[in-house]
């Protein structure tokens, strides 16, 4: 997994990630070329219920889908996400509303990448020491 080799070239293990890194390398992933297929980047930021109350996500997800799907009744199949998952204790930021950028939503990539960077949450959890990280794959 490409992803997996640039975090640990870098010296980051997937299971063990500190924030700006990881966001650093994910920047540089998203540059990445693809054959036959297209992708699409999106940042999620969210509190989700855990066994001990909640913990915040945040998560770098490059989308990808195959160019030829779309041609196919079976498109919806077509798509995968590989997630790079970063996992907070709640006092890190407290969230009213969970947040997420798409870069498709941005006429360019840089916009899409200022707009993370400038919000107050995410700025807050790059700084913070996750509780868990994790790098998967998954079907959407």
């Amino acid at each position: 997994m490409r992803l997996v080799d640039m975090l640990e070239e870098a010296g980051l293990s997937p299971t063990s990630m500190s924030p700006w890194p990881a966001w650093k390398i994910f920047k540089r992933f998203l540059r990445e070329p693809l054959d036959d297929a297209a992708s699409d980047a999106l940042v999620q930021i969210g509190s989700y219920p855990d066994p001990v109350g909640y913990r915040i996500h945040l998560y770098f997800v490059r989308q990808f889908s195959d160019a030829l799907a779309h041609e196919s009744a079976a498109h919806d199949k077509q798509f995968a996400h590989l997630v790079c998952d970063l996992a907070f204790a709640d006092r890190i930021a407290r969230i009213r509303k969970d947040r997420e950028w798409w870069s498709q939503d941005f006429r360019a990539r840089g916009a899409f990448i200022d707009a993370v960077e400038t919000d107050p949450i995410f700025q807050a959890l790059m700084s913070g020491e996750p509780l868990e990280t994790g790098v998967y794959w998954e079907q959407a």
